[in-house]
């Protein structure tokens, strides 16, 4: 009975201890005047972003959405930061750690605590910035731009001109379109609403003619689909709002049921300018939400290579705009969560320059794994260099593996998994470096 109650009587220790810490740390970033940083930036979009120029709507929404998830970013690293750094080196350095641990507070409570505080802080700023950052947009805009869900294919088969199909393999990264008129895909799609008359086809890929690659180089494609029932639909027609595919070689309209598919580099992603849309019907989709699609290459030689997962996509309306901003803000937390346990760590054990130089190493190293990579592949890289980066790049953690603000820019809603992912991915180092402060904790005599 007694050790039943000692271990309550130490986890409510633990638990009043990390609110209180939590606590005292949210008033301290509120005397220190960090808020005026979070203030100055919302002004800083309501002035800055309606009075942004560009040649279209659309370079416009990219312009403002950029400035808002940069404006989160910095902010949210910023005050990670700064606020633990301020706050233990403080505890530190007046002795204040002696009136703090002379009560029942637990090590673990403290880092804890000092961590959950800054991590509260930094919601609260997030929350204030993305409703800034979306009254913008509206008093730029006029109205708030309706971000999109999508969908890509759970299988492909390639589908020769004799009507003969063969499975694409999973590894394969982009499907290059046979020549033959009249081959080309058989798509699946699960998971489709049957009763969202506004589901929409989304098709990009890069087209090859006898110039190369250029943005001219455009393929005549046909698109049907294969009915629950049995049998098969007419051509799907263009939406009203697709902002391509009406007109071929200079102009020339296409037949009914044609569309032309216009080359679009892999690395472009705006749903509203970069794919050609199509109107799915009702009808095509089966009562279980399946959908078979024939994508047919209609009398043309060219070279046309879909990438496997951003090629070709069903979308459908996804969450409000402010949604999806908040859903983006709670992923950059998680990238700031990983800063502000290793400040922690940082602080406990050295001065508040070499934290703070510290924690801007993690950050642009964590920015620079893709680039360090490419050199990590590179037939010019030394093998030895290889094999350094190759046992570096695992233990950093990627601050580019979530493109949250690219997918905002280009109208593409950000999934609710995509927090769990991203706090999943970035919950490892949260913890290792929470463990290394705890122990410096520890063993530092206070």
């Amino acid at each position: 009975m007694k050790s039943s109650s000692s271990s309550h009587s130490a986890v409510g220790d633990f638990i009043r201890g990390v609110m209180a810490v939590a606590k005292l740390t949210m008033l301290e970033s509120h005397r220190q005047r960090l808020w005026w940083f979070v203030l100055i930036a919302m002004a800083g979009l309501l002035l800055i972003i309606p009075s942004l120029e560009a040649v279209s709507s659309e370079s416009q929404l990219k312009l403002a959405v950029s400035a808002i998830t940069g404006t989160i970013g910095f902010i949210t690293t910023l005050v990670a930061v700064f606020v633990v750094i301020i706050a233990v080196r403080r505890d530190l350095e007046t002795r204040c750690s002696f009136m703090l641990f002379s009560k029942p507070l637990p090590r673990s409570a403290y880092c804890v605590g000092r961590w959950l505080g800054t991590m509260i802080t930094l919601g609260l700023a997030i929350i204030l910035l993305s409703c800034a950052g979306a009254g913008a947009i509206r008093l730029q805009l006029g109205a708030l731009p309706v971000p999109q869900h999508t969908l890509g294919p759970s299988a492909w088969q390639q589908l020769n001109h004799l009507g003969s199909t063969i499975d694409v393999r999973d590894d394969q990264e982009r499907v290059t379109m046979a020549q033959p008129s009249g081959s080309g895909f058989v798509l699946q799609f699960r998971d489709l609403d049957p009763q969202n008359p506004r589901q929409f086809l989304l098709l990009k890929g890069m087209v090859r003619d006898f110039p190369g690659f250029t943005p001219f180089t455009w393929a005549p494609l046909q698109v049907t689909a294969q009915l629950p029932g049995g049998g098969i639909s007419p051509p799907f027609d263009l939406s009203t709002d697709s902002p391509m595919g009406r007109v071929g070689a200079e102009g020339a309209a296409l037949p009914d049921g044609q569309f032309a598919l216009r080359h679009r580099a892999a690395e472009r992603r705006d749903l509203n300018s970069d794919y050609v849309r199509l109107a799915i019907p009702q009808t095509a989709i089966a009562a279980d939400g399946s959908l078979t699609l024939n994508v047919l290459r209609v009398e043309s030689e060219a070279g046309i290579i879909f990438p496997r997962h951003s090629g070709i996509m069903v979308s459908t309306q996804g969450e409000p705009f402010i949604v999806d901003l908040l859903t983006a803000g709670l992923v950059n937390l998680a990238q700031a969560g990983v800063l502000a346990s290793a400040a922690l760590a940082f602080v406990i054990v050295s001065g508040v320059g070499t934290s703070l130089l510290g924690c801007l190493t993690l950050f642009f190293g964590g920015h620079a794994i893709e680039f360090v990579g490419d050199i990590a592949g590179s037939a010019r890289t030394s093998e030895l260099a290889k094999r350094l980066m190759d046992l570096i790049i695992p233990v950093v953690p990627d601050f580019g593996r979530f493109e949250v603000a690219a997918n905002l820019a280009g109208l593409r809603s950000v999934s609710f998994g995509t927090i769990i992912d991203s706090w999943l991915y970035f919950g490892t180092w949260i913890v290792v470096f929470m463990a290394f402060a705890w122990t410096c904790l520890w063993r530092r005599e206070l």
